[in-house]
């Protein structure tokens, strides 16, 4: 893979909106999924609440028999 891309992924943080839209899912469903440890996020206030781009790949990739997203990367 490219370091360029692999560095952008690492460092774009996505909204839990955004993943949401990603994943073709609610913000709800969103925030279950990393209330219950399985999508890691990072808090920066009550309100704001980022993930990583290749951490939604990654609960992408481990997820994808068990779940029917519409992953749009």
């Amino acid at each position: 893979m490219n370091i360029e891309i692999q560095v952008y992924k690492e460092n774009k943080m996505l909204s839990v909106k955004d993943v949401a839209e990603l994943l073709g899912m609610t913000p709800t469903t969103v925030r279950k999924f990393i209330n219950n440890g399985e999508l890691p996020s990072r808090k920066y206030s009550d309100r704001i609440t980022k993930v990583r781009l290749i951490d939604v790949e990654i609960f992408n990739n481990k997820n994808i028999n068990n779940y029917n997203f519409d992953y749009k990367l």
